[in-house]
């Protein structure tokens, strides 16, 4: 101000003034919005968290809701998609980070950190936290990859937002606002009004309340060492009321939570946890809560907990880190033991950190694999190798009474994010549902991974209920699946495993056997009620319980099929980094019609191959230096 006017405040002012908004859900979930409304909506889809419904619509914040296992009244987020700037990055359970960009997705977790939309993505751990920080927008969005998901706005977005955080004005009153502007007089209302569009509305209805807290476990879980730790004055929480943080409303969360699961200790950790959070938000630094009995923090290997440990540890990228300026003084989290930097989520020496593409500046962990351009890519000692990747692969999923439509439901998004991870690479999709009676949906050799049309008919597919028969399933996909010769073909059985009476009675184990005799690589994705789930059933199903899959491992299966069906090499055979393509001028004088593909298996091979996809014996084995 120069005596005469007003200064209009930029973008960039807002981002250092006080004043920004929060939203939090944790939980089951509890969700503390922007205007400090809180809400406890169920609902188990996926809904628009927090989005920016001003002209310019910067960015969308959306989670995922699942119903809790034997509790399906509750639910807890599992998955966060922050979208911006044209990409759509998803922070899933267990902090396995995705990015879809063009209808590709690919995962991201061992990039971590990485930028993106030339440096106005900004993705890098915070502790227990993943999280994506909008630069020029100066949004902050965190989620710990099991049940509490934040997002941080500016005064910027004031009066501007909606979806379930609210519309952050300061008016408590009109929170509850519905997408057509109207104010819904119950959270639930509220909350389905913001599915998502792709969402199905009767898959996604909200359940009933939880029926009331039998009075011996409100007793019980009430009590000074369990949810009462978060009432103690003088307890480890204490410091919290000092800084104004009510307890109040933690506690109350923590008891419905504690009673929806009958007690089971990961509703008092859940909520200890958010508790936590928000004290370090109020101005509590490195107080410590946990210990040996109570809700401690199991670290992998090469790492171990610290309370107050750096937020800016040394990593692969960036061995110096901790010597260099950091904002935040200190988080709680698993930081590498002496002698390790981080590679990703993990904690390795030095010399056993990845490689980094020249071309795109993305870190990749040791060992990686990856798809880029339609090639399988793998980090190795020896630099980045790259080969063509062809196979056929087969779906089949179970829709019988067991698995239920909420089950199918989430299976079927899963699928459809398999098909995602595989994008650019040769490979033909096919579709068998079945309960009693099994039915090709999708032949082979009418749709590959990047037919438009593929997902929307993966998603079309109806739950029927019934008997589930996964032993004649596989053996219709014998008998009828039309695999292409010469290229590796699979079959992904999404089941609970929980199989009616066939005869004999091990039909699905002899099924799988016979499968695989004929060269069908098999796996298995549970899915359904988790306390169904007949995992023994599974891992004979696939070969190993190895190659059993959950729905909530997204591209790990597509990352293990590449591996599985995509490494050319004999064992003890080393993929080659090579300065050229090896069919680059490669002629089959023998088959002038046949097709090359390259092989970098000992060296820089060109092989031969017929249109039926069989090998040829040509001496056309042009031989370029290994680079």
């Amino acid at each position: 101000m120069d005596g005469t006017g007003c200064t209009k405040l930029t973008r960039d002012d807002l981002c250092v003034m006080p004043g920004r908004g929060i939203c939090r859900s944790c939980g089951d979930p509890h969700t503390t919005m922007f205007d400090r409304t809180r809400h406890h909506f169920q609902g188990p889809c996926r809904y628009t968290f927090a989005k920016d419904c001003g002209n310019s619509s910067d960015f969308t914040v959306e989670v995922q809701h699942v119903p809790v296992p034997r509790r399906p009244v509750v639910s807890v987020v599992r998955e966060v998609y922050v979208i911006a700037y044209g990409y759509e990055i998803g922070i899933l359970q267990g902090n396995e980070v995705t990015v879809t960009v063009n209808g590709v997705t690919y995962t991201a977790t061992g990039s971590i950190p990485f930028e993106l939309a030339m440096g106005k993505i900004q993705v890098t751990y915070r502790g227990m936290w993943v999280h994506v920080r909008l630069v020029e927008y100066c949004v902050d969005i965190f989620y710990n990859g099991r049940h509490c998901v934040k997002v941080r706005v500016t005064p910027y977005y004031w009066g501007r937002m909606c979806g379930l955080c609210g519309d952050f004005n300061g008016n408590r009153a009109n929170d509850f606002m519905l997408p057509d502007g109207t104010i819904a007089s119950n959270w639930n209302d509220f909350g389905h009004s913001w599915l998502v569009e792709d969402e199905d509305d009767e898959r996604c209805a909200v359940g009933p309340p939880p029926p009331p807290c039998p009075h011996g476990l409100m007793t019980v879980v009430s009590a000074n060492d369990m949810c009462g730790l978060i009432m103690d004055h003088y307890g480890p929480f204490g410091v919290c009321h000092d800084l104004g943080v009510d307890p109040q409303d933690f506690f109350d969360d923590c008891v419905f939570d504690m009673c929806a699961r009958d007690g089971d200790i990961v509703g008092l950790c859940e909520n200890l946890e958010a508790y936590a959070d928000a004290c370090e938000e109020a101005g509590a630094i490195g107080f410590t809560w946990r210990s040996a009995t109570l809700c401690p923090l199991p670290c992998p290997p090469n790492s171990h907990y610290n309370p107050c440990a750096s937020p800016c540890p040394a990593t692969c990228q960036n061995p110096d880190a901790p010597n260099q300026p950091c904002i935040t003084l200190c988080v709680e989290c698993c930081e590498c033991d002496p002698g390790y930097v981080m590679s990703g989520p993990h904690c390795v020496p030095l010399e056993d950190c990845g490689c980094t593409d020249p071309m795109t500046g993305r870190y990749y962990p040791l060992e990686e694999t990856w798809i880029q351009n339609g090639r399988r890519c793998v980090c190795t000692r020896n630099g980045i190798v790259c080969t063509e990747c062809s196979f056929d692969i087969v779906f089949i999923l179970d829709r019988s009474s067991s698995i239920g439509p909420y089950g199918m439901y989430i299976a079927e998004k899963y699928i459809a994010y398999i098909i995602r991870c595989l994008h650019g690479l040769d490979v033909e999709v096919g579709y068998i549902v079945f309960d009693c009676i099994s039915k090709w949906l999708i032949s082979l050799g009418l749709y590959n991974v990047d037919t438009t049309a593929l997902i929307p008919e993966i998603k079309a597919a109806e739950f029927t209920g019934g008997e589930s028969r996964v032993g004649n399933a596989i053996y219709h996909l014998m008998c009828t699946a039309n695999y292409r010769n010469g290229i590796p073909s699979a079959a992904i059985i999404l089941t609970d495993g929980v199989a009616y009476e066939e005869h004999p009675n091990n039909l699905y184990e002899l099924q799988s056997n016979a499968a695989r005799a004929m060269g069908i690589e098999l796996y298995a994705v549970a899915i359904g009620r988790e306390f169904l789930f007949n995992l023994n059933a599974l891992a004979n199903i696939a070969n190993g319980a190895d190659r059993v899959f959950d729905v909530y491992s997204c591209c790990a299966l597509a990352i293990r099929l590449l591996d599985d069906l995509c490494v050319p090499c004999p064992p003890g055979v080393d993929l080659v980094s090579c300065t050229q393509d090896p069919c680059v001028n490669a002629e089959c004088a023998a088959h002038p019609t046949a097709m090359c593909k390259a092989n970098y298996c000992g060296g820089c091979n060109a092989v031969f191959y017929d249109d039926q996809g069989n090998k040829v014996d040509c001496m056309a084995m042009n031989m370029y230096g290994a680079g």
